[in-house]
């Protein structure tokens, strides 16, 4: 895969550079967001439920501006704070997912004990401030979690946790490969500087020969994959790239599947904390259904586990080519309503080469959108998984957190009683 026209270029540039001047001069702390300072600022009260028996960290809360309007019409996400009951700060963000100019969901993290309801509150200062004099702002910075953007360095696309790190490069294969980290912290700036000086990186780069990488995609017409085009046109952005939260996105313009020519989206997030990176795909211009083909490759002597019930599959042992002691986890995991089938050694149309491949056949929705999970660990990390019954472990576990994600409640009144410290 590779930029179509200079423009294309020059937007990779702009990224590039961009990235490095907000990394430079703020180094691992950003602004994230301004709030109401000292007086009486009106606030939304929610609950959060954890409806696991198990104790869980970092968890993702996304709210969108719809849905906090409705409660409070003169809710902006221009200032905001959010807190606990007892007024702790609690790290957040606020995105354009849709792109189009004005920032529309609200992201942020939080620790549950199990089965524990959490109140927190949403301050804010209302949209039309001219009309509030009192409301003045400060702002407030979080430790930068997370990291995204395009990277000529690294040949496409990337994404990372302070965990694990993740790349789809620029090539016919629209393949996830794997950056594995032996200390807890963010790296592109350390690995893009060892790769410009011909250093040996610490962080190294998983060589993944099958088509999907780790959980990457492709088209199926129920015989063969259906590889990118020359006429695809694909176009790399960053929607997000706060403390807290990273989205990429790669929109496939022209893509030829039967006698239809698809325009595909794909947006992968990443949240701080975490090791798996949500997937999700959007297709226009279908005139019928279309499947999926997500996988993992299949190297030789190491064993695949599936579990069709709840919704994953994973593969561990020598996979990387860092030592010959080291042991990577890869994994896989979808809602079960997605899911159609397993295969093994689907071929790609085109290619005669026989591809090993472990693969999943999900079907989109109404709507031809749908979404999935990938994960890595790598047992020279400071994840704490260091054998295969450690990454089952964590493997089952992120598959029920997904399928048992929180229970959000907005209560229905703005209040105007607390004061904003």
């Amino acid at each position: 895969m590779s930029t179509q026209n200079s423009s294309k270029s020059y937007r990779l540039n702009i990224y590039h550079l961009s990235f490095w001047s907000i990394f430079l001069t703020l180094a691992f702390i950003i602004t994230s967001c301004t709030y109401p300072g000292r007086g009486k600022a009106p606030e939304i009260r929610l609950t959060i439920e954890n409806p696991l028996p198990i104790k869980r960290k970092d968890v993702p809360i996304i709210l969108k501006l719809s849905d906090l309007k409705k409660v409070a019409a003169d809710f902006s996400l221009n200032m905001f704070r959010v807190a606990t009951a007892d007024n702790r700060d609690i790290s957040s963000q606020a995105d354009d997912m849709n792109s189009d100019g004005e920032r529309d969901e609200l992201v942020f993290l939080i620790d549950l004990e199990p089965q524990q309801i959490k109140e927190i509150v949403i301050m804010y200062t209302p949209r039309d401030t001219s009309a509030n004099p009192q409301y003045t702002s400060i702002t407030i910075g979080y430790t930068k979690r997370v990291q995204a953007g395009v990277f000529p360095e690294l040949k496409g696309i990337a994404w990372e946790s302070e965990f694990i790190a993740y790349r789809l490069p620029f090539n016919e294969r629209t393949s996830v490969g794997v950056f594995c980290k032996e200390t807890e912290g963010l790296s592109f700036p350390q690995l893009i500087s060892d790769i410009s000086a011909g250093r040996q990186t610490a962080m190294p780069i998983q060589p993944i020969d099958s088509w999907f990488g780790c959980g990457g995609f492709a088209l199926w017409d129920g015989e063969t994959l259906i590889p990118l085009g020359d006429q695809s046109n694909p176009y790399p952005r960053i929607i997000a790239n706060g403390p807290i939260r990273a989205v990429v996105q790669l929109i496939f313009d022209n893509w030829k599947f039967r006698s239809d020519v698809l325009k595909v989206t794909s947006t992968f997030s990443i949240f701080g904390g975490q090791q798996w990176s949500k997937h999700h795909l959007k297709i226009e211009g279908n005139s019928a259904p279309i499947q999926i083909a997500t996988g993992l490759p299949k190297p030789k002597n190491i064993k695949v586990t599936q579990n069709v019930k709840e919704g994953f599959i994973y593969t561990w042992g020598k996979q990387s080519n860092w030592s010959l002691s080291d042991k990577l986890g890869l994994s896989i995991i979808y809602p079960t309503n997605y899911f159609d089938s397993a295969k093994e050694d689907i071929p790609v149309k085109g290619i005669t080469k026989q591809i090993l491949n472990h693969a999943i056949i999900l079907n989109p929705d109404e709507e031809s959108q749908l979404q999935y999970y990938f994960m890595a660990a790598w047992n020279r990390g400071e994840d704490g998984v260091k054998t295969e019954a450690d990454f089952a472990n964590l493997v089952k576990f992120t598959a029920a957190e997904i399928n048992a994600p929180p229970i959000v409640k907005i209560l229905p009144k703005a209040l105007k009683s607390r004061t904003a410290k």
